[in-house]
């Protein structure tokens, strides 16, 4: 048995022990640990099959994944123990009740704003486009051009509110749903269509999948329990794959994947499925035959641009360059990698493992609590692929949250009794714990 294999299937016991433990430690299906190891596994399977990589790049780099796999996940798991450790305090369980008539105004207004986000990005790609059909047939340079453009600090500041807004409200829409919001079904489809509309005109998977990651995460923060979240998981399941199946044939059509690459829309949807899984893990391979690194540009990202902001220092693009034979993202142990070399991947992986498992709050539906542990849950799903964490957008969302919620929490939580709460769940059709 080759070397390469050895590592598969420890990948695959280590994927096995995580997803049990993880639902008996979290009592969620859903939970950090689980979204995470499962596409990493996957990943890893997928990029061991190409043919492009040399068995000794494929042993070194899932050697590493494994390695820095087991060292982040450790360092999370012991982060929350920590927190409660020192603040002395045990947080509480479903401890606010929220007001209906606000949560409907945020849902109105989130979906105001989405609207408004589109108009701007559709004037954004037009003007480099020229014309609809070039956004929407074979707009690879277009694509380029907007991910490479420049605009004001003034654009770009109004730019990143909105999509701060747009990413915490939309952790109410379970809530919304919960409390029966008037035409909620309707706000919610409208939401999550414009959102996709959003991702084909960009042509980008990430914009789309990182919302619907984050709104399917918040589901799972308001379910009463693990049956009632295994209720919504098979309820909507099916929809969430024909949404992630669109956006494949949209984008592959826009590409033109038709004419040299693929022979049908069925080949579209796995064969980019797939590498959007392996490519990452494939790139992050070959990127361990580098020898430059960025001490610390990468990975501290968010803070070296607050600076920039301030004049101090310059501003840092999120776009990296290509590895030679790979891709310009490396899953999250890449960035480490490109930061500060396999020791990067050791100590980066404690750190930032710690700062999120601290940030991770169990059992509670407080609003912040909610955006942040929807967050989190996002970055960790997305470890296989690149480090969210670095994009300056998600931590000001945390941080944002905390700052509206301390605004309007009079107004968003009402006083009731634990009686009235539970005759008003059993009415939304949740089951009470």
């Amino acid at each position: 048995m080759s070397e390469s294999y050895i590592y598969l299937t420890w990948f695959i016991i280590v994927t096995i022990m995580i997803c049990y433990i993880s639902i008996q430690k979290y009592k969620r299906i859903i939970n950090p640990l689980l979204v995470a190891i499962v596409p990493l596994c996957l990943a890893c399977l997928f990029a061991s099959v190409n043919n492009n990589l040399e068995m000794e790049e494929l042993c070194a780099g899932l050697r590493w994944i494994l390695i820095g796999t087991l060292v982040f996940f450790l360092s999370f798991s012991i982060g929350t123990p920590i927190r409660i450790g020192v603040n002395k305090t045990v947080p509480k369980k479903n401890d606010v009740y929220y007001n209906k008539k606000i949560v409907n105004s945020l849902i109105n207004l989130l979906c105001i704003l989405l609207f408004v986000d589109f108009l701007m990005t559709f004037v954004k790609v037009y003007s480099i486009a020229g014309s609809v059909k070039n956004i929407f047939v074979s707009n690879t340079w277009v694509r380029n051009q907007y991910l490479h453009r420049t605009g004001s600090k003034l654009y770009a500041v109004i730019g990143l509110l909105i999509s701060m807004n747009i990413t915490v409200i939309s952790c109410l829409f379970p809530k919304a749903i919960q409390l029966k919001c008037k035409h909620i079904r309707f706000k919610f489809i409208y939401a999550i269509l414009l959102m996709h509309v959003n991702s084909v005109v960009t042509m980008s998977k990430d914009s789309f999948i990182v919302h619907l990651v984050i709104i399917v995460y918040s589901f799972s923060q308001f379910s009463s329990n693990r049956k009632f979240e295994f209720e919504i998981i098979k309820k909507n399941a099916k929809w969430v794959i024909l949404l992630f199946a669109a956006l494949l044939i949209f984008i592959g059509i826009q590409r033109d994947y038709l004419a040299y690459r693929y022979n049908s829309y069925l080949e579209i949807v796995i064969g980019t499925f797939t590498g959007y899984i392996a490519i990452p893990v494939i790139s992050f391979c070959l990127l361990l035959k580098t020898n430059q690194f960025s001490y610390g540009v990468l990975c501290f990202r968010p803070i070296l641009n607050i600076l920039s902001y301030l004049g101090i220092g310059e501003k840092h693009s999120i776009i990296q360059m290509d590895v030679e034979g790979g891709s310009n993202v490396f899953s999250t142990f890449g960035n480490m990698y490109r930061d500060f070399g396999t020791p990067g991947i050791i100590f980066l992986g404690v750190f930032f493992g710690l700062i999120l498992g601290m940030l991770y709050e169990r059992e509670t539906q407080r609003f912040h609590r909610v955006v942040c542990n929807s967050m989190i849950g996002m970055i960790m799903i997305f470890t296989f692929y690149d480090f969210k964490l670095i994009q300056t957008v998600y931590p000001f969302s945390i941080l944002y949250a905390w700052i509206l919620e301390k605004m309007i929490r009079k107004k968003l939580y009402v006083n009731r009794t634990l009686n009235e709460e539970r005759e008003n769940v059993i009415r939304a059709g949740v089951e009470p714990q």
